[in-house]
Protein backbone atom coordinates (compact mmCIF):
# COMPACT_ATOMS: atom_id res chain seq x y z
CA UNK A 1 0.00 0.00 0.00
CA UNK A 2 1.38 3.57 -0.74
CA UNK A 3 -0.11 6.77 0.75
CA UNK A 4 -0.09 9.95 -1.70
CA UNK A 5 -0.46 13.72 -0.47
CA UNK A 6 -2.51 15.53 -2.69
CA UNK A 7 -2.30 19.17 -3.53
CA UNK A 8 -5.79 19.35 -1.54
CA UNK A 9 -3.96 17.75 1.61
CA UNK A 10 -6.18 14.99 1.49
CA UNK A 11 -4.67 11.40 1.95
CA UNK A 12 -5.10 9.09 -0.95
CA UNK A 13 -4.56 5.47 -0.61
CA UNK A 14 -3.55 2.70 -3.55
CA UNK A 15 -3.56 -0.96 -2.64
CA UNK A 16 -2.48 -3.13 -5.54
CA UNK A 17 -3.73 -6.84 -6.03
CA UNK A 18 -2.20 -9.35 -5.15
CA UNK A 19 -2.04 -10.36 -9.12
CA UNK A 20 -0.67 -7.15 -9.54
CA UNK A 21 2.67 -7.44 -6.98
CA UNK A 22 3.00 -10.87 -8.17
CA UNK A 23 3.25 -9.63 -11.95
CA UNK A 24 5.74 -7.12 -10.86
CA UNK A 25 7.86 -9.32 -8.80
CA UNK A 26 7.92 -11.62 -12.01
CA UNK A 27 8.58 -8.57 -14.18
CA UNK A 28 11.66 -7.78 -12.38
CA UNK A 29 13.19 -11.37 -12.25
CA UNK A 30 12.97 -10.75 -16.11
CA UNK A 31 14.59 -7.49 -16.50
CA UNK A 32 17.53 -8.71 -17.51
CA UNK A 33 16.02 -10.22 -20.74
CA UNK A 34 14.96 -6.68 -22.09
CA UNK A 35 16.26 -5.19 -25.07
CA UNK A 36 17.42 -1.59 -25.25
CA UNK A 37 16.31 0.95 -28.08
CA UNK A 38 20.11 1.42 -28.64
CA UNK A 39 19.56 3.60 -31.75
CA UNK A 40 16.94 5.26 -29.92
CA UNK A 41 18.88 6.26 -26.68
CA UNK A 42 22.05 7.29 -29.49
CA UNK A 43 19.34 10.07 -30.52
CA UNK A 44 18.40 10.91 -27.02
CA UNK A 45 22.32 11.30 -25.87
CA UNK A 46 22.82 13.82 -29.59
CA UNK A 47 19.63 15.83 -28.83
CA UNK A 48 19.44 15.84 -24.92
CA UNK A 49 21.91 18.68 -24.54
CA UNK A 50 19.44 21.00 -26.78
CA UNK A 51 16.07 19.77 -26.13
CA UNK A 52 13.91 18.99 -23.01
CA UNK A 53 13.07 14.66 -23.16
CA UNK A 54 10.07 13.20 -21.29
CA UNK A 55 9.49 9.56 -21.17
CA UNK A 56 5.69 9.30 -21.20
CA UNK A 57 4.69 5.61 -20.73
CA UNK A 58 1.26 3.32 -19.86
CA UNK A 59 3.65 1.43 -17.52
CA UNK A 60 3.64 1.70 -13.59
CA UNK A 61 6.08 4.08 -11.73
CA UNK A 62 7.86 1.12 -10.61
CA UNK A 63 8.77 -0.90 -13.63
CA UNK A 64 9.15 1.95 -15.49
CA UNK A 65 12.27 2.68 -12.54
CA UNK A 66 13.36 -0.59 -12.48
CA UNK A 67 13.96 -0.80 -16.24
CA UNK A 68 15.29 2.70 -16.64
CA UNK A 69 17.56 1.89 -13.99
CA UNK A 70 18.59 -1.60 -14.95
CA UNK A 71 19.95 0.40 -18.52
CA UNK A 72 21.39 2.76 -17.08
CA UNK A 73 19.25 5.37 -18.64
CA UNK A 74 17.09 6.91 -15.83
CA UNK A 75 19.07 10.39 -16.13
CA UNK A 76 18.08 10.45 -19.64
CA UNK A 77 14.63 12.06 -18.98
CA UNK A 78 14.21 15.71 -17.63
CA UNK A 79 10.41 14.22 -16.91
CA UNK A 80 9.13 11.11 -16.92
CA UNK A 81 4.91 10.61 -16.80
CA UNK A 82 3.72 6.61 -15.93
CA UNK A 83 0.08 5.54 -15.62
CA UNK A 84 -0.22 6.67 -11.95
CA UNK A 85 0.49 10.34 -13.06
CA UNK A 86 -3.00 10.59 -15.28
CA UNK A 87 -6.54 9.85 -14.78
CA UNK A 88 -6.73 8.22 -18.62
CA UNK A 89 -4.07 6.86 -20.41
CA UNK A 90 -3.20 6.17 -23.48
CA UNK A 91 -4.76 6.01 -26.03
CA UNK A 92 -5.78 9.13 -24.05
CA UNK A 93 -3.42 12.35 -25.01
CA UNK A 94 -3.66 13.44 -21.59
CA UNK A 95 -0.32 11.99 -20.56
CA UNK A 96 1.72 14.31 -23.64
CA UNK A 97 -0.72 17.10 -23.15
CA UNK A 98 0.65 17.23 -19.11
CA UNK A 99 3.86 16.56 -20.13
CA UNK A 100 3.84 19.90 -22.62
CA UNK A 101 2.22 21.36 -19.67
CA UNK A 102 4.98 20.70 -17.16
CA UNK A 103 7.71 21.10 -19.88
CA UNK A 104 5.82 24.64 -20.93
CA UNK A 105 6.25 23.77 -24.27
CA UNK A 106 3.33 23.85 -26.88
CA UNK A 107 2.01 21.28 -29.88
CA UNK A 108 4.05 23.15 -31.85
CA UNK A 109 7.67 22.66 -30.12
CA UNK A 110 6.50 18.94 -29.59
CA UNK A 111 7.89 15.72 -31.35
CA UNK A 112 6.62 12.09 -29.71
CA UNK A 113 8.48 9.35 -30.36
CA UNK A 114 6.23 5.94 -30.14
CA UNK A 115 6.00 2.46 -30.49
CA UNK A 116 2.64 1.32 -29.77
CA UNK A 117 -0.75 1.42 -31.48
CA UNK A 118 -2.77 3.63 -28.43
CA UNK A 119 0.39 5.41 -27.73
CA UNK A 120 0.15 6.49 -31.51
CA UNK A 121 -3.42 7.18 -31.36
CA UNK A 122 -2.84 9.42 -28.31
CA UNK A 123 0.32 11.32 -30.07
CA UNK A 124 -2.24 12.19 -32.72
CA UNK A 125 -5.17 13.39 -30.51
CA UNK A 126 -2.80 15.55 -28.94
CA UNK A 127 -1.77 17.26 -31.76
CA UNK A 128 2.17 17.15 -31.77
CA UNK A 129 4.00 15.94 -34.41
CA UNK A 130 4.91 12.27 -34.18
CA UNK A 131 7.48 9.55 -35.46
CA UNK A 132 6.37 6.04 -35.16
CA UNK A 133 9.32 3.68 -33.82
CA UNK A 134 9.38 0.06 -35.17
CA UNK A 135 10.31 -3.03 -33.73
CA UNK A 136 10.15 -2.27 -29.71
CA UNK A 137 6.71 -3.26 -29.13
Amino acid sequence: MSINLTSENSLVFQVKHPITLRLQKIYKKCLHLAKKNEQMFTIIDLIKPAYQLALVTTASKANTMDILMEFGVKNSFDFIITQEDVNKTKPDPECFMKVMDIAGVGIENTIIFEDSEAGLKAAELSGAKYVKVFGYN
